[in-house]
């Protein structure tokens, strides 16, 4: 189905919707999961780059959110990280700030900053909170449960990962 979707993509010269909301974007996805980080990075710099072009400055905050999880994956998910926070404050852009965090959040987490992963992961669902978010703010929950577990705090970690669950369920 991707496929079909990048075919009418490239047919039309593009989809009327947000650079983020494309088939080239879920390419990008599925070759970062799929453990490309290369592949991956390399369609959504190309993405982000269209969406700075575009003045699509949503889609370019959620391209440098995907871009973390990319360098996280190629272990530069801090260098990246300060990038986006840069083009955050540029924009002004308060709600993506605590999106970013939570990222930094799991990089730190995973490179093993648990202190780090753990402020910056509250700092995040603290924020995303008082915005009222329910998608992003299971980025920072998700930060907590892997630096608890990290920590050897099962408990704790079960209850970020409880959190998360009650979420899904609400839907």
């Amino acid at each position: 189905e991707i496929e079909e979707a990048l075919a009418i993509e490239q047919e039309l010269g593009g989809l009327p919707t947000s650079v983020y909301e494309s088939p080239r974007m879920w390419k990008g996805a599925v070759r970062l999961w799929a453990d490309d980080p290369n592949g991956a990075r390399e369609l959504l710099e190309e993405l982000l780059a269209l969406a700075v072009e575009r003045g699509d400055d949503m889609s370019a905050f959620q391209f440098m959110q995907l871009l973390i999880h990319t360098e996280l994956h190629a272990a530069r998910a801090r260098a990246i990280g300060q990038k986006a926070f840069e083009k955050v404050e540029t924009l002004g852009y308060e709600y993506g700030r605590p999106v970013l965090l939570s990222g930094l959040a799991l990089a730190a987490a995973y490179e093993g900053d648990v202190d780090q992963a753990r402020r910056l992961g509250r700092e995040s669902a603290t924020a995303l909170a008082a915005f009222g978010d329910h998608l992003w703010s299971n980025y920072a929950l998700a930060a907590l449960t892997l630096a608890d577990l990290c920590a050897g705090d099962a408990t704790e970690a079960v209850n970020h990962a409880d959190a998360i669950s009650a979420r899904f369920s609400e839907c």
